[in-house]
């Protein structure tokens, strides 16, 4: 996927930064990062990791999304509650339980599953990426 943007886009400085998820973590390694390069957005794997991408910035005098855009991915209320709003992806956690649970029963019981199902998703979109 990421192959095929870069191929369709103008963008082709795409740099994989790596935490445990959790927000000390992401915290501490985005600070470093960002005292060391400059980025125009973070697309983050959860919106944990977003809220640790916005105090960084806030304490660098960074302003998001004029100086760094900034992404999410969970769609958790806190993330319209900040400021800017983040631009984020809704995972219905919901029906994704209860299809593990039907998945795990299945399993249980020497059923047959499927290998591919759909979880929805939905876009959030906040203010805090900027025109790229």
């Amino acid at each position: 996927i990421y192959t095929k943007f870069e191929e369709d886009s103008n963008i082709t400085d795409i740099q994989f930064i790596y935490s445990n998820f959790t927000f000390l973590d992401t915290y501490n390694i985005i600070k470093e990062v960002l005292l060391n390069k400059k980025f125009n957005i973070l697309i983050c794997s959860t919106d944990l990791q977003a809220l640790a991408v916005y105090k960084v910035a806030h304490e660098l005098n960074l302003k998001i999304p004029d100086d760094l855009s900034v992404t999410g991915f969970g769609g958790y209320e806190l993330s319209q509650i900040i400021t800017p709003n983040l631009t984020t992806i809704k995972f219905e956690n919901e029906s994704a339980g209860y299809l593990a649970a039907e998945i795990m029963i299945k399993l249980l019981n020497n059923e047959t599953c499927h290998n591919l199902y759909t979880i929805n998703f939905s876009f959030i979109e906040g203010k805090s990426v900027n025109k790229l």
